[in-house]
């Protein structure tokens, strides 16, 4: 039955969500709830089985108001049942609840008042979503923040980790499927089967249930699918039956689960299981790892709730229309209508009806609220006397269905022959079976009995204490979400645990497939052989559904008071809120943000409402926070990764003897280490002086001539005439000679091992040059480019910047590249475009001039070119040998290529980008490619990409054309190139030449082609695979510590944005300002608390295993439980004075009349310690006793000489307890600095004790004794000496 007027649910309902009032509800309502003490706002309901809500705002689209038909109407305006809904409220409702069955069998004649109007009292818009996304950063601390990405990241660890470990299970054919002869890939085959039907089950309902009031015309063209399963269930009352056949599937769905997905008995997966023998894994767990992931089945669990039910309720919440256009969920709509038409379930009309006559009468119903109380059942049964036959029959056949399968349920965990207890504990099954059934019972009805009261006069509830105590829990401080959310994780682990107790024991499935004499009747119940009873549950599922959730909704709806006076209630409410706050199925959040990108769903307001389309911006506050998630994660793991590889770098050049080939130049590691960072430096300045010089161009000078005048030095010198090109291929050139000197020096040796690490480490980070290519990208290169883009102006006002402009612009003089200006005119020409010039036209002899150095420089080229292809063609390079001389030339050439194209790319597509969009579609390829490179975010992903992907192949044909230490150190010109001498070789060997070919052929004639033909340039298919290759390394996050460096690196530097000195803008701060610099803070702020927070918990660890081990003074002179009483006696004993203190001085000018009644300890310890100068002489006597307790505490904890505890290295022993570190950081953490945070602002609370009364007491006799009163002595002097009166 649905909410009345009165307050309350009329009539029995068998998953009705609806509150009361529903048809009285205006406006004002919504402003009037705001005040009560009962706050109903932000509530989600959701599904009373196993489907929650983990609940997001969606805006309602209110231009495609649904209209109904005027029999809907007027069933409606007849019935007390009916609830005036609008399409608001149930979008509202369905977007709030992904599934609900809440309104899961609703017992009323129209499916379109399942949902609950008043219980979702906010309707956001799409700017109020961005609103929400945008100012959530700044309404919430980083501490806030950091904490929700702690909790999605390990979700995500844990999530994987269970995945891990329950697939490990089956594989290794340790699962129950063995017992069913199901092999490993058909096992693991029906259990992605079984998971994906969930998923579409989970979701789905919410979705049908939220567009009931939606016209299927609206979207019966965009959407046919999602027509069909909505027509379908709208009709007369086949969402009631949808919904009763639907609960029976879920049940039998998690049944099938755990009976294909159980770990049988003794299950350890350190151990490969195989039909013939057993063999040792990888996996090398600890015994309690398998105990509690397989034996209990946890890694079961929360696998089943985050990827078969949270992921897709999030996304069905806001997708409903996306979610169910598919032919998945019409046949899960047929299958559950086939299941509640065929009468299995019919037993639970009874129960309504029996429900809707004794609610009829019940007072706390009001009067009149029975009329059509089962209508839902009488619906059913129809107006036929066939029809009425047809299902009286069916109720009678399902009756007897239930009590069989209720008795072979229990007989069979009499006679021990269920999954967990035998025989002799069959008393305690029993036990355990009801009380768990009673337990999800009130979980299924607990929600609706809640939502049953949302507007009952407050007034009325409080005169019932326990279900006023209980709503208000459930309402206040934002508790129902995450009641939802654990209320579903706990129903599903409980689920799990009565499939568990029902289905039958692996020995028994085995007497069963070995039937004989004496064995096979070994399972029986009632007669019965064990080959005719099902053995995954399925009994035990039929009666779960009934008696243990449907009925249950039917109590709630129908005495709700009654239903929340339960003083167990409150208790589970309690743990539901403790399991979502634990966050261990937060990886939801993760896994429905990524699948909404991927499969590209939208919220229904944009084709309801011809909204704008979402694409991969957050929406949300969740969906902010979990791209922060990502953001931490990708910052988080790049940094570690950052300081492995400069590690393992410095590392093989520091090394004694050396492991890097600056050792076959005869260089010193000393001075190896030091040319790597200036070579690194130079790179820095080189990368990100660029941008600046071209940023810079249309700035007027006079506007930083007086602030930054070495900036004026290099923007003069460079935007003189043609300097800015010039300038453009001399750097080119010293970018790429950098890399190669980086690479000559830097390079480990073969064998490099410097700190022992696995071989295939070795391999990738030393052998692969990883570590060398990361470390030189993020410190050399993308670090200085980040700072640069916004500080132009002072990250050019030094000397070496000026320094690498005159170099740059003095190697192009010197016309060693000149031959990319023959390449220029050759294209230009092609073009027939005319080289534009900022300088008069050169004289003749300017002319003799350049044309000798065009010459001179298309020779050198051409050498170039010819030792480069000998050296690799000879098997002289850095990488093959001769006889793979064929290969290591075509990898150079295509690898020059590939480097060309992503030069010429940026070049072209930036001259397109203002090419008219008809022009472009013209050319198909370089449309698709433009489209890929400038959508969202693509274009800063795709440079970022680029420069990753550009700098590791450039080092990689530097280790092509690198040439061996063996020609290098020849005696004769034997072994050298062309046959030149010693001295020749050894600057062929520096691979100078190599850069000179990268630099004209794989780098400036590119951008020139690019330059000259764009569109074709951007024809070339190649472009896109390129472009997805850049997109993926930058989402990657391999190179994302660069933005952490650069964000440290600004404020130390002391770096201002440009608009601080050109716009007169105010100065910046370490504040972050943009949100990756929130995101790098909260990165940080997270790293830093969860170092922390495990360097205490390992300290603690150490102290107490010290002490236990009686490897203390007191510990072993006396016990080990004395000393650690009396230490943590002594903790807390210094945290009550630490705080302490800092409560008494603080409350010195407040008037303890003003608490003296709210605090009355507080006020005794304030009397007592500012009366006189006895706040003084507390302060003297504290003192003592602080360091008085240390002292003891040293004694509690310091270890013996020699003490070793938890087998750890004599390193990590001499830290943490030869010097005492775990002692002192325990002590500081704990008995000080937490104290201190919390009485810093709760003075009053703080000290409102007899232990604080105790202490101040103590510290006055302290000092009363006369103990310390030569600190006065010192005083007195002082003030002699000052002339200060005391």
């Amino acid at each position: 039955g649905e909410a009345t007027g009165s307050g309350s649910g009329s009539g029995a309902d068998l998953g009705s969500s609806d509150c009361n009032g529903v048809g009285k509800e205006d406006d004002d309502d919504d402003d009037d709830d705001d005040d009560d003490d009962i706050s109903y706002e932000d509530h989600a309901v959701v599904d009373a089985d196993v489907d929650v809500d983990v609940s997001v705002d969606v805006p309602p689209p209110s231009s495609h108001q649904s209209q109904q038909s005027s029999s809907q109407q007027q069933s409606q305006s007849q019935s007390p049942l009916r609830t005036r809904t609008s399409y608001k409220h149930t979008r509202m409702f369905a977007s709030n609840n992904g599934n609900v069955d809440n309104d899961d069998i609703n017992g009323t004649n129209s499916s379109s008042e399942v949902v609950d109007a008043t219980t979702m009292r906010r309707s956001a818009s799409n700017e109020d979503l961005r609103r929400e996304a945008g100012t959530t950063s700044s309404s919430r601390s980083i501490l806030s923040m950091g904490w929700e990405c702690f909790k999605y990241l390990y979700s995500m660890i844990l999530l994987l980790f269970c995945m891990t470990l329950f697939l490990a299970c089956i594989f290794t054919h340790q699962s129950t499927a063995a017992n069913y002869n199901l092999s490993p890939i058909g096992a693991f085959c029906l259990f992605c089967f079984l998971i994906a039907w969930l998923f579409v089950m989970e979701g789905g309902q919410g979705c049908l249930v939220g567009l009931q009031l939606v016209h299927e015309r609206i979207y019966r063209t965009s959407h046919p699918r999602a027509y069909l399963n909505a027509r379908i269930v709208n009709e007369n009352d086949n969402m009631e039956r949808f919904i009763v056949g639907r609960q029976f599937l879920v049940i039998c769905i998690l049944f099938l689960i755990n009976m294909c997905g159980s770990a049988i008995e003794g299950a350890d997966i350190n151990m490969i299981t195989t039909t013939t023998q057993s063999t040792q894994s990888q996996f090398h767990l600890p015994e309690w790892v398998n105990v509690v992931f397989l034996q209990s089945g946890v890694a079961m669990m929360i696998t089943t709730v985050v990827l078969g039910q949270l992921t897709s309720q999030v996304n069905a919440a806001i997708c409903m229309l996306d979610f169910i256009n598919n032919y998945f969920m019409l046949l899960t709509t047929y299958v559950s209508l086939a299941i509640e038409w065929s009468g299995l379930l019919h037993s639970v009309y009874l129960v309504q009806y029996a429900f809707s006559r004794l609610s009829r009468s019940d007072e706390e119903r009001g009067a009149g609220s029975g009329s059509g109380a089962s209508s839902g059942a009488s619906a059913n049964s129809g107006s036929g006397i066939f029809s009425k036959i047809w299902f009286w029959s069916r109720v009678i056949m399902s009756c007897t269905i239930l009590c069989f399968s209720m008795a072979v349920t229990i007989q069979s965990l009499l006679l021990g022959q269920g999954g967990i207890f035998t025989k002799t504990s069959s008393a305690w099954a029993i036990v355990v079976f009801f009380t768990l059934m009673c337990i999800i019972g009130i979980m299924e009805g607990l929600q609706i009995a809640a939502f049953a009261l949302i507007n009952l006069p407050e007034e009325t509830i409080r005169q019932h204490t326990l279900a006023y105590m209980n709503c208000k829990l459930i309402f206040e401080n934002q508790h129902l979400r995450p009641f939802l959310i654990g209320r579903q994780i706990l129903v599903t682990a409980l689920m799990f645990f009565v499939a568990r107790i029902t289905a039958l024991t692996s020995e028994d499935i085995n007497d069963i497939n070995n039937e004989g004499e004496g064995e096979g009747e070994a399972l029986q119940v009632f007669g019965l052989s064990g080959r005719l009873l099902p053995n995954g549950g399925l009994f035990g599922a039929f009666v779960l559904t009934i008696l243990g959730s449907l009925a249950w909704r039917i109590v709630a709806s129908s005495f709700p008071i009654a239903f929340m006076s339960n003083p167990l209630v409150y208790v589970i409410v309690r743990i539901c809120i403790l399991i979502e706050g634990s966050g261990i199925c937060s990886s939801c959040w993760v896994l429905a943000r990524v699948q909404k990108m991927m499969t590209g769903w939208q919220p229904d307001e944009v084709y309801l409402e011809n909204a704008p389309k979402h694409g991969t911006e957050p929406m949300t506050r969740q969906e902010e926070d979990v791209d922060r998630c990502f953001g931490v994660l990708r910052y988080g793991y790049s940094l570690a990764l950052l300081v492995f590889c400069v590690a393992v770098f410095m590392g093989s050049i520091l090394a004694d003897g050396g492991m890097s080939t600056a050792v076959n130049y005869n260089l010193s590691a000393l001075g190896a280490f030091f040319l790597f960072w200036f070579l690194i430096c130079w790179l820095a300045f080189l990368e990100g002086g660029q941008g600046c010089l071209v940023g810079l161009q249309a700035v007027n000078k006079d506007a930083y001539s007086e602030s930054h005048p070495r900036s004026l030095k290099c923007t003069r010198l460079a935007h003189e005439g043609d300097n800015m090109e010039r300038y453009i291929v001399g750097r080119q050139f010293l970018v790429v000679l950098v890399l190669f000197l980086i690479n000559m020096i830097g390079s480990a040796l073969v064998g490099a091992d410097p700190f022992g690490l696995p071989k295939w480490m070795n391999d990738i980070f030393l052998q692969g040059g990883v570590a060398m290519v990361v470390t030189t990208i993020v410190i050399g290169q993308l670090t200085s480019q980040i700072n640069a883009a916004i500080c132009m102006l002072d990250f050019m006002n030094n000397y070496f910047v000026l320094l690498t402009t005159y170099v740059s612009l003095a190697i192009e003089w010197s016309g060693l590249l000149h031959t990319v200006y023959l390449v220029q005119y050759a294209f230009g020409k092609i073009s027939g475009e005319n080289l534009e010039s900022k300088e008069p036209p050169r004289s003749a002899m300017r002319n003799i001039f350049f044309w000798a150095r065009v010459l001179v420089s298309t020779a050198i080229l051409c050498f170039a070119l010819a030792v480069t292809f000998e050296t690799i063609l000879t098997g002289q390079g850095g990488v093959w040998g001769e006889d793979k001389a064929t290969s290591a030339m075509i990898v150079f050439l295509v690898v020059m290529c590939i480097v060309g194209i992503m030069e010429g790319i940026q070049i072209a597509a930036f001259c397109l980008i203002n090419l008219p969009e008809e022009e472009l579609r013209q050319h198909t390829i370089a449309y698709m490619n433009c489209k890929l490179i400038f959508a969202g975010q693509h274009l800063q992903a795709f440079l970022i990409g680029r420069q990753i992907f550009v700098t590791a192949l450039m080092f990689f044909v530097a280790k092509i054309t690198t040439i061996g230490e063996v020609e290098a150190n020849e005696d004769t010109i034997a072994g050298t190139i062309f046959g030149v001498s010693k001295e020749a070789q050894t600057f062929f060997n520096t691979g100078f030449l190599a850069a000179i070919v990268m630099t004209v052929i794989g780098s400036l004639a590119w951008r020139i082609v690019a330059s000259s033909f764009p569109l074709a340039f951007m024809s070339n298919p190649l472009i896109y695979l390129i472009v997805r290759i850049c997109l993926f390394l930058e989402g990657t996050g391999i190179c994302s510590s660069a933005w952490i460096l650069a964000r440290f690196a600004k404020p130390a530097i002391g770096y201002q944005p440009d608009e601080v000195y050109l716009d007169g803008a105010e100065e910046q701060g370490k504040e972050p300002i943009t949100l990756r610099d929130m995101n790098v803070d909260t990165t940080v702020t997270v790293v830093k608390y969860l170092y922390s927070f495990a360097l205490l918990i390992f300290c603690v660890t150490v102290v107490m295993a010290t002490i236990f081990t009686e490897q203390t003074q007191l510990a072993s002179a006396i016990h080990s439980v004395f000393a650690f009483v009396l230490f943590w006696f002594l903790i807390c004993w210094l945290a009550m004075m630490e705080g302490g203190q800092g409560c008494l001085v603080g409350l010195q000018a407040v008037r303890n009349s003003v608490y003296a009644e709210s605090h009355p300890c507080t006020f005794k310890n304030t009397a007592l310690a500012h009366k006189g100068d006895n706040m003084d002489r507390f302060i003297v006597g504290r003192q003592f006793l602080v360091v008085l307790v240390i002292f003891l505490i040293n004694m509690c904890g310091a270890p013996n000489a020699g003490a070793e505890v938890l087998g750890l290295p004599s390193s990590v022993t001499t830290i943490f307890l030869g010097n005492g570190v775990g002692m002192m950081i325990t002590t500081i953490i704990i008995g000080q600095l937490t104290s201190q945070i919390n009485a810093a602002v709760c003075m009053l609370d703080f000290i409102n004790n007899y232990f604080m009364l105790f202490t101040t007491y103590i510290s006055l006799a302290i000092e009363f004794s006369g103990l310390l009163h030569s600190v006065y002595l010192v005083q007195i002097g002082v003030s002699k000496i000052t002339g200060e009166p005391i």
